[in-house]
């Protein structure tokens, strides 16, 4: 499983307010027929529920869009604030996608004792199939997470070094919201060196880490 995280794209302004800008005109016809190997594709869901929250007023927020297309699943949710995307490697029968709860999803496919899934879009469902079990979920239209499209890379770290600096400087950010300048993480890369820093104006925290070009 790989996956990746980047800033959601901002909302478009639709007369509705905090609406995401992946308007209904732009999903495709839900269609897909993929198979996937259950542990990585559980493995991809349960990556997505971590780094999202669990409830949210909007309900665009709570679902993930499946994609199968070159071979891979991909999964992609949001929250407003960041989006998500993980991919899990897939024998594609048909490309397609669906958009479907988040949660739903998840548990589902944490539930199989199968080595394979075949995921199925029938009409307004979605089919989740492993030998001797089925399941349904339902498909959600008209609305869905930001899309999948994502910067080029300009560098890497190892994912080690970055949990390491990150928790303890994190841990320096204020969590008083009237000033949300003080509430996040500077990154900054500069000279093969990738920098973190945090302060909530009364201590600071700085960590530094080699960052590859």
């Amino acid at each position: 499983m790989t996956a990746s995280v980047q800033p959601a794209e901002p909302a478009r302004a639709t007369g509705a307010r905090h609406k995401l800008s992946y308007p209904a005109a732009s999903l495709r016809r839900m269609t897909l027929d993929v198979t996937v190997a259950a542990g990585p594709l559980a493995a991809a869901a349960a990556g997505l529920s971590r780094l999202l929250p669990g409830r949210s007023p909007h309900p665009a927020h709570a679902c993930v869009l499946l994609r199968a297309d070159h071979g891979r699943l991909q999964l992609v949710a949001g929250d407003g604030e960041v989006s998500v995307r993980a991919d899990a490697p897939a024998v594609g029968h048909e490309p397609g996608e669906v958009v479907v709860s988040r949660r739903v999803f998840t548990d589902t496919v944490a539930s199989l004792d199968a080595p394979e899934v075949r995921l199925v879009a029938e009409g307004t469902r979605l089919a989740v199939r492993v030998p001797g079990a089925r399941f349904a979920l339902p498909c959600v239209e008209g609305i869905g997470p930001p899309p999948a499209r994502l910067p080029a890379a300009v560098g890497s770290v190892g994912g080690a070094d970055l949990l390491a600096a990150a928790v303890p400087v994190a841990a320096a950010a204020s969590r008083e919201h009237s000033l949300p300048i003080f509430t996040g993480v500077r990154v900054r890369s500069q000279d093969g060196r990738l920098s973190l820093l945090a302060t909530d104006r009364f201590r600071l925290a700085w960590a530094i880490m080699p960052w590859e070009t």
